[in-house]
């Protein structure tokens, strides 16, 4: 019985019928199996002070349900097993399978999904949909969805945030706590844990909300954790704006501006340039910060100046100075006039004339220990102006702009560099240092003419 039971239990695994149809089809559905069992209990019964009658008994019924298809029409049980079905190993590869990467995406840790849950009193998705807003407007274009995942590979209290599949930032918060941001005021520390503000490497410290109005009292800048996510988010975005921006988005802007000025974008692309010299236009305007919002002033100096070059560079330049009274005021920001920094003219004239030499390979040729002081010189003054609460500007020659826009924006990040013509003239305009008097007297100048 034992070995019955077990053989029932085994062989029920796979199937889809109830017990009482598996158990009946197993024991009385094969004829051969009723037979032997029939003459085993037959001769049982025929054994002097056996219980006779009981085991003839069940002789006789078991003979007869072995051949009870001769009296009665038999009804089929028919035991269907599920079957899942196995994945196809040679199934073939389709670009349904290929999965593009998210454009921008924030990871967050286990314990950072309070922050997200409305039911918990979670605000941070209708907030990075604010922040999406905010930026697009500022910058001109689209910024795309932001895709957020919780990812258990990162720190519980961590963060991460993506763009183009390739990591960006990344920080530490505290959901039940608020960051106090040391902008550089604070002389007595307030306890907590001590950390780094994610967005610009400011010292900072993890807070009790009980402690919020003391931290404020003594200097400290104190947020909670969505905006120390949003911020570094906003500050990431509007670094790489340039990389957000491709051919996609360029086509749209001219969509847009189609309804109003039809005829400029009929004529513009591809008559005058063609949309890659476009995009590349406004992917250098993004890469220093300028806002493409003004999309028609760019596409008409564009079809303007497109007679007399296609380079993206010359171009990129005339549409700046198109946008000079935006530049200006972006520059200026609440003050009344423009705090610039200069460069002695003796020093630009040599700069120049390395610019000119080196024509060939696109770049300034000087040396490196004159470059490190030119640096250096133009960070103290720019450090300086930041404590007293300006945001000074670089102002040099037209020619040299660009070339050092880009070697200074890897070692000053923040400082603007203008030219001379992109300043708008209704502006007022303080010169508070001329940088190359301190590198002429030590004789520094000289190096760069080599």
């Amino acid at each position: 019985m034992l070995s019955v039971a077990t053989a029932i239990i085994v062989t029920r695994v796979s199937s889809s019928q109830d017990m009482n149809s598996v158990v009946s089809f197993q024991l009385f559905s094969q004829r051969k199996v009723m037979l032997v069992s029939a003459s085993i209990m037959g001769a049982i019964g025929l054994v002097p002070g056996m219980p006779n009658f009981a085991f003839l008994s069940f002789s006789a019924l078991l003979f007869f349900i072995a051949f009870r298809d001769k009296f009665i029409k038999p009804t089929v049980v028919e035991v269907v097993d599920e079957v899942e079905e196995a994945p196809l190993a040679n199934k073939e590869l389709n670009w349904n399978e290929i999965k593009s990467l998210d454009i921008i995406a924030l990871d967050i840790g286990f314990r950072l999904i309070p922050l997200l849950d409305v039911d918990q009193g979670g605000k941070l998705v209708e907030q990075i949909r604010s922040t999406r807003r905010k930026l697009s407007q500022e910058l001109g274009f689209l910024i795309h969805t932001v895709h957020v995942r919780d990812n258990l590979d990162i720190p519980p209290n961590g963060y991460k945030i993506y763009l183009l599949g390739v990591p960006e930032g990344e920080g530490i918060i505290y959901a039940d706590k608020l960051l106090a941001i040391d902008s550089g005021s604070v002389t007595t520390k307030i306890q907590g844990i001590e950390t780094k503000d994610p967005a610009f490497n400011m010292d900072a410290v993890w807070i009790e909300h009980g402690q919020k109005d003391h931290a404020k009292s003594i200097g400290y800048t104190v947020v909670d954790p969505n905006t120390v996510i949003l911020t570094h988010l906003s500050q990431i975005i509007n670094s790489s704006a340039h990389h957000l921006f491709g051919y996609q988005e360029a086509q749209q802007l001219l969509d847009g501006l189609s309804t109003e000025a039809p005829k400029l974008v009929e004529d513009l692309i591809p008559k005058l340039i063609p949309l890659a010299t476009f995009v590349k236009v406004l992917q250098n305007l993004l890469e220093e910060k300028i806002s493409i919002r003004n999309i028609r002033t760019i596409a008409e100096t564009l079809a303007d100046q497109a007679q007399h070059t296609q380079d993206a560079d010359t171009l990129t330049a005339a549409v700046r100075i198109s946008l000079k009274r935006h530049i200006t005021q972006d520059a200026m920001g609440l003050h009344d006039e423009l705090v610039a920094m200069t460069i002695d003219n003796d020093l630009e004239q040599l700069l120049l004339q390395s610019l000119s030499s080196n024509q060939e390979s696109g770049g300034i040729g000087i040396e490196p220990d004159f470059a490190e002081r030119l640096f250096s010189s133009i960070t103290d003054v720019f450090k300086q102006q930041e404590s007293f609460g300006h945001s000074p500007v670089l102002l040099v020659s037209p020619a040299l702009r660009k070339w050092l826009a880009k070697l200074i924006a890897h070692s000053i990040p923040g400082l603007r560099v203008l030219a001379y013509n992109e300043i708008s003239e209704n502006k007022k305009i303080k010169i508070i240092a001329s940088i190359g008097n301190e590198l002429k007297r030590k004789g520094v100048g000289n190096q760069a003419a080599a």
